[in-house]
């Protein structure tokens, strides 16, 4: 940096989606409004696990070409270590380690779904939201879809696969309910 520069600001935040978030939002078309609104990274092993893995899945592809576009980021880890001790909690698995360990490195946001792995996460001062429900409502508030259609990638979201538990079920049900009638 030159003196006098300034420190350019992000225009977006910086997210890194674990696996789950990755392939959910792709499967609902949706994973392109989610990269309009951050810096979206993925690890090595999320793309394996949601590419190479995936094989010919429309999602898979979906992802891919993200990738190839420049859209969606594939990030490599730096600090290996950092990812040996998130592997001491039984809790975690490789693809969590790699993107709590990659947010803190960018500084960015872990967009991930099991909450024992935030829990984790948050142990370590990384921040963390919750996965597909956090991006739902961020595209909800930011007004890339309305709240009908937020209420049909609920749902659609439960029957492509994604597990919530009944509370949290509820709480998103409620909390959509809460936003249409503040809106409506």
């Amino acid at each position: 940096m030159k003196p006098g520069e300034k420190l350019l600001k992000r225009d977006k935040p910086a997210y890194v989606l674990d696996a789950t978030a990755t392939i959910h939002f792709a499967k609902l078309t949706m994973l392109n409004l989610t990269l309009e609104i951050c810096n979206a990274y993925i690890t090595r092993e999320v793309y394996a696990e949601a590419v190479e893995r995936g094989g010919a899945y429309p999602d898979a592809l979906v992802i891919k070409d993200a990738i190839e576009s420049g859209r969606l980021k594939v990030y490599d880890i730096k600090d290996k270590r950092f990812i040996e001790a998130l592997l001491r909690h039984p809790e975690i698995h490789v693809g969590e380690a790699e993107t709590i360990t990659a947010a803190r490195e960018l500084g960015g946001l872990a967009v991930i779904d099991e909450k024992e792995a935030r829990v984790i996460a948050n142990l370590y001062k990384v921040k963390t939201a919750p996965g597909c429900l956090f991006l739902l409502f961020r595209l909800l508030k930011l007004r890339k879809i309305t709240i009908n259609e937020a209420e049909e990638n609920l749902e659609k979201l439960l029957t492509s696969g994604l597990y919530l538990d009944p509370l949290t079920l509820l709480t998103a049900r409620k909390k959509l309910r809460a936003y249409t009638s503040e809106k409506g």
